[in-house]
């Protein structure tokens, strides 16, 4: 886990889209191609940005067998800092400001969907008409909008990993 961002920052949407293309995007993630599906090291690997109330946090996860949670989180650290270094294509802009867009309406298939949505809402402070401005704050994310997010969230020194299990090879580095 990172520190993540606050839902009224006005990066948030940059923050968004960053997510999208590094983990939260499932299949098409970075995340999900370079630990699943390149490397076999885990089931999945996604990232998700949370809110609290006085934290906020970006967190990447990952389900791996003992002998293979070494080489899933080293991957997970590069790819985290070849976005922070690299930034996203033109193309991974594209599709998450696509998907981001459209996935919403389709998520609210239910009454308990929607009522969960406006619940968020209420909880994050955002204004009724919020859904009407969504898609064009999404829209407006500019590629040096997501580098300039990425490189001050995705950033090593910040990170906590914790580990579940009896890994083999991963050693607990002391804090100082």
């Amino acid at each position: 886990a990172l520190p993540g961002i606050a839902r009224d920052d006005p990066e948030w949407y940059a923050a968004l889209v960053m997510n999208h293309v590094l983990g939260g995007g499932g299949q098409q993630s970075r995340l999900f191609n370079e630990v699943r599906e390149k490397r076999g090291l885990a089931y999945g690997a996604s990232s998700s940005l949370r809110t609290y109330k006085r934290a906020a946090l970006l967190i990447m996860s990952t389900a791996s067998a003992n002998e293979k949670v070494a080489e899933a989180i080293r991957v997970i650290r590069t790819e985290m800092v070849r976005l922070r270094n690299e930034g996203v294509t033109e193309a991974e802009l594209a599709d998450a400001k696509t998907y981001l867009t459209g996935a919403l309406a389709l998520s609210l298939d239910s009454s308990g969907s929607i009522a969960s949505l406006l619940h968020g809402m209420q909880i994050d402070g955002l204004s009724p008409d919020h859904l009407t401005k969504r898609a064009q704050l999404i829209a407006a994310v500019k590629l040096d909008d997501v580098r300039r997010v990425a490189r001050r969230l995705l950033r090593e020194e910040t990170m906590t990993t914790v580990v579940v299990g009896k890994p083999v090879g991963v050693v607990s580095e002391p804090k100082e």
